[in-house]
């Protein structure tokens, strides 16, 4: 039977984009040795964001349009 690693719990929300607060539940600066690169787990929400004129998002982005 394999046995538990460890347990990595991240709070820090950072901007994507011009507004969009997400939690990445992986940073790489410090569990980069241990995951592959390609893995990506964000959480956006919950939230409202209200109706804007203004065009929001992220501009041009490596992953545009993938599902992460």
């Amino acid at each position: 039977m394999k046995s538990l690693a460890f347990i990595h719990r991240n709070d820090t929300r950072f901007a994507v984009g011009d507004f969009y607060p997400v939690l990445s539940v992986f940073s790489y600066h410090e569990l980069g040795n241990t995951l592959s690169p390609f893995l990506l787990l964000d959480h956006l929400g919950p939230g409202k964001i209200a109706p804007s004129m203004k065009r929001r998002g992220v501009n041009d982005h490596p992953h545009r349009g993938f599902e992460t």
